[in-house]
C-alpha cells in the first residue's frame, strides 16, 4: 500500500518525476546518498505502487530509468507524503528553485510543478520572502505574469550555489539548477580535472567542487541571457589560474553553444577563490605572507599555552597555501560550506578554539573575516600537528617481584600507557622512600596496608596482562584525570537547576553564578557569549560545554547547570550545560578540558548526572561510587 513507502522511496519518486530524460541508478543513488543496490530494491517496490496510478518506470538501456505516464495523477501521492515529510526549508527551496528556472511564473503553473495547491504555496510566500531576504533578494508579482525574484545577479547565483548543489562522496551534485543537465554536469567536472591536470596543479577537493559549482552556476545563468556586469578582481590573479579557467570556460561555451563573456570568467575567478598548486615548485614569494602569519600564530599559542607544536614543513606549507586560497575566497564572500563540522567539534574540542583564536588574528592582520565552515578546515590543519609531549602523570610501582621482573613491569606500563612517566620502582616496604618522588600516583602489585595518604593507590595483582593494563588505564582515567584532576574545577555553588528559553540565557545564569561565587570578571563571561556566537558549543548527549580559554588573575572554573526542560543548541537538543573559564596562563588545561569532552561523551554517564538533584549526588555519580 501506498502509505507504506519510506521517505527515501519517496524522494526517489521526486528525482524521477523531475527528470524528463531517463537517469541511472549510479546518478539516483549519489542524489539519495544511498547504495545503487538500494536504488534497485526502491525501485523495484516504487514499481508495484505506480501500477495503481497508471505510471510505470520504464528502464532505458545503457541511459537509466525514467517514468512513462500520468505524472499528474501522482499528486495526491506526493501532498500526501513527501511534503508533509519535508522540514519547511526544502519546500522554500524548491517554490525559489522552480522560479528561478522559469523567471517567472504564475501562481497556478507553480502549483502543478509542485503538487502543491495555489492556498499553500501562498501560505509559503511570507516564508520564501523571509529567506530570499538573507540574500537581499525580493519576490516580486505581476499581474498575468506571475512571480518572480529580483536583485542583485551576483545573490541570486550565491543563492543558487546554496540551495541548487549540494555534495555526496566528495562530488558536486545538482539538485535544483533545471537547466543545466546531468551530462553536461559530468563534462564540466571532467574537462575541469582534465585541465587541471594539464597545468599541473595539485587541487583540494573542496576547492575543486567550488570551482566546478561556479562554472556550472554561470553556464546556467548565461544561457537564460542572465550575465553579471561590473566584474572586477579584488586581488591579484595567478596568471596560470586564470589562463585555466578562461580556457575551461571557452570550451564549454563552444560545446554547449552558451555565449561567455570575459566578466563571467572574471565571476568564477573571483567567487571561485579558486587558487591551484604546483607543489613542486615552492611558491615562496606567494605564501611568505602567509608563511609569517602561520608562524606568528603558532608562537602565540605557545606562550598562551605552553604547548609547543613541532612544525612539520610539508604541513606548513600547505596550510600556508590553504589560508592564501581562503583570504580570495573569503575576500569574494564566498565560503567552502563543510559537510562535517559537527565531527570536527567533537573530534577536535581545543583545536576548534585555537583555529577560532586564528580567524580572529586573521581579520585583524588582514581584514577578512571567516565563517564557522572555514574555521572547521582550519581545525583540522591544527589537529594534524603533533604538540610536543605536555605534562605527563608521574607514577611510582610497588611490588614484590625481584629486579628483573620489575623492570619488565616498568617497560611494559610505560610503553603500554600514555603520558605516564615511571620514577621508579620499589620494593613495598620502601613505601615512604617512594613518596618522596612525589608521585601523582601508585601502582601497586599488592594491597598496600595501613596507607592513609593523599595519593591515590590503583592495586593490580598481574602488573603484566593485557588486561591489568587497561584496568590501569581506567583507574588513571577515573583517579586521575576526573576525581584529582577535573572536579577540583567544580563548586557546590556553582551547580543548579536552571530555567533558560535559549543558549544564551543559560549562559548568562551560569555566568552570573561565577561572577558571583567565584570573582569571575564579566569580561570573561561576555568572552563566552561571543565565542557561541562563532560556532556553538553542543556536543551532542544533550550536553553544551560553553567556554572561553583567556588570562587573567582568575582561577579556572566550571559551573554546572541542569536545564529544567531541554532547549535548542546550535544542531541538538541540549539539557545539561557545563560552563568553563579556563585560565591560560596558570593551568595545564588542555587535558582537562578534553577530560570533560571523554566525560560527557558517555550516553550511560550523562543520563545519571542529568537527574542529580544536588551537587553531592553529581559528584558521586561523576566518580562512580555508590549513591
Amino acid at each position: 500500500m501506498i502509505q507504506d513507502l519510506t521517505q527515501k522511496q519517496i524522494q526517489l519518486l521526486n528525482c524521477l518525476m523531475h527528470q524528463e530524460n531517463a537517469i541511472g541508478a549510479e546518478e539516483l543513488a549519489k542524489r539519495l546518498g544511498i547504495s545503487a543496490r538500494t536504488v534497485m530494491r526502491y525501485l523495484s517496490v516504487l514499481a508495484e505502487e505506480l501500477e495503481t496510478f497508471g505510471v510505470c518506470i520504464s528502464q532505458k538501456r545503457g541511459q537509466g530509468y525514467v517514468l512513462e505516464g500520468d505524472r499528474a495523477a501522482l499528486k495526491p501521492l506526493l501532498t500526501q507524503k513527501e511534503y508533509r515529510q519535508k522540514d519547511g526549508d526544502k519546500r522554500i527551496h524548491e517554490m525559489i528553485l522552480e522560479i528561478i528556472d522559469q523567471d517567472e511564473i504564475t501562481i497556478e503553473k507553480l502549483s502543478e510543478a509542485m503538487f502543491l495547491s495555489p492556498s499553500t504555496l501562498n501560505k509559503m510566500t511570507p516564508d520564501v520572502k523571509e529567506f530570499l531576504g538573507r540574500y537581499n533578494l525580493t519576490l516580486s508579482g505581476k499581474p498575468h505574469y506571475g512571480l518572480s525574484i529580483t536583485g542583485e545577479e551576483t545573490e541570486i547565483r550565491t543563492l543558487l550555489g546554496d540551495i541548487g548543489l549540494d555534495y555526496c562522496n566528495a562530488r558536486l551534485v545538482n539538485t535544483g539548477i533545471y537547466n543545466i543537465s546531468e551530462e553536461e554536469l559530468d563534462r564540466v567536472d571532467r574537462l575541469v580535472f582534465d585541465r587541471i591536470q594539464e597545468y599541473g596543479l595539485i587541487v583540494a577537493d573542496m576547492d575543486l567542487n567550488n570551482l566546478i559549482a561556479r562554472i556550472v552556476i554561470a553556464l546556467s545563468r548565461s544561457r537564460k541571457g542572465r550575465h553579471v556586469t561590473g566584474m572586477s578582481l579584488t586581488a591579484p590573479v595567478t596568471g596560470h589560474n586564470y589562463q585555466m579557467i578562461l580556457s575551461i570556460m571557452e570550451t564549454l561555451g563552444q560545446e554547449l553553444e552558451i555565449e561567455i563573456t570575459e566578466e563571467e570568467c572574471l565571476y568564477v575567478m573571483v567567487y571561485s577563490g579558486f587558487i591551484g598548486y604546483d607543489l613542486s615548485v615552492a611558491d615562496a614569494e606567494g605564501c611568505r605572507e602567509m608563511r609569517r602569519f602561520v608562524d606568528d600564530f603558532l608562537d602565540e599559542i605557545s606562550e598562551l599555552t605552553g604547548i609547543n607544536y613541532d612544525r612539520d614543513e610539508k604541513v606548513m606549507n600547505v596550510l600556508s597555501l590553504h589560508l592564501k586560497a581562503l583570504m580570495q575566497r573569503a575576500r569574494a564572500g564566498n565560503y567552502s560550506p563543510n559537510p562535517i563540522i559537527a565531527q570536527i567539534k567533537n573530534r577536535y574540542p581545543l583545536e576548534m578554539n585555537y583555529a577560532i583564536l586564528m580567524a580572529q588574528r586573521f581579520e585583524e592582520r588582514f581584514g577578512v573575516s571567516i565563517n564557522e565552515d572555514e574555521i572547521g578546515y582550519l581545525t583540522v590543519y591544527l589537529g594534524v600537528y603533533e604538540p610536543q609531549a605536555g605534562e605527563r602523570v608521574k607514577a611510582v610501582i610497588l611490588c614484590n617481584y625481584g629486579i628483573g621482573t620489575s623492570q619488565m613491569i616498568l617497560e611494559k606500563i610505560q610503553s603500554e600507557i600514555q603520558n605516564i612517566l615511571i620514577c621508579g620502582v620499589y620494593p613495598v616496604r620502601y613505601l615512604d622512600l617512594a613518596l618522596d618522588r612525589k608521585p601523582d600516583v601508585i601502582l601497586s602489585a599488592v594491597p598496600v596496608e595501613n596507607y592513609g595518604g593523599d595519593v591515590p593507590v590503583i592495586v593490580s595483582h598481574d602488573l603484566l596482562s593485557e588486561k591489568a593494563i587497561a584496568g590501569i588505564q581506567e583507574q588513571l582515567w577515573q583517579k586521575i584525570y576526573i576525581e584529582k584532576e577535573l572536579m577540583r574545577y567544580f563548586d557546590p555553588d556553582c551547580f543548579g537547576h536552571i530555567d533558560a528559553e535559549d543558549r544564551f540565557e543559560a549562559i548568562e545564569k551560569l555566568g552570573g553564578l561565577l561572577v558571583e561565587k567565584k570573582g569571575i570578571e564579566r569580561e570573561v563571561i561576555d568572552a563566552i557569549g561571543k565565542r557561541e556566537r562563532i560556532s556553538s558549543t553542543e556536543v551532542g548527549n544533550l550536553v553544551a560545554v560553553p567556554h572561553v580559554l583567556t588570562q587573567g588573575t582568575f582561577s579556572s572554573c566550571i559551573a554546572i547547570g541542569i536545564l529544567n526542560h531541554p532547549i535548542q543548541w546550535g544542531n541538538e537538543r541540549v539539557q545539561m550545560v557545563f560552563l568553563a573559564c579556563f585560565n591560560q596562563s596558570r593551568d595545564q588545561y588542555a587535558r582537562i578540558f578534553r577530560t570533560l569532552y571523554k566525560v560527557v561523551h558517555s550516553d550511560e554517564l550523562v543520563r545519571r548526572l542529568i537527574q542529580a538533584e544536588n551537587f553531592q549526588e553529581f559528584q558521586t555519580i561523576m566518580c562512580r561510587r555508590e549513591l
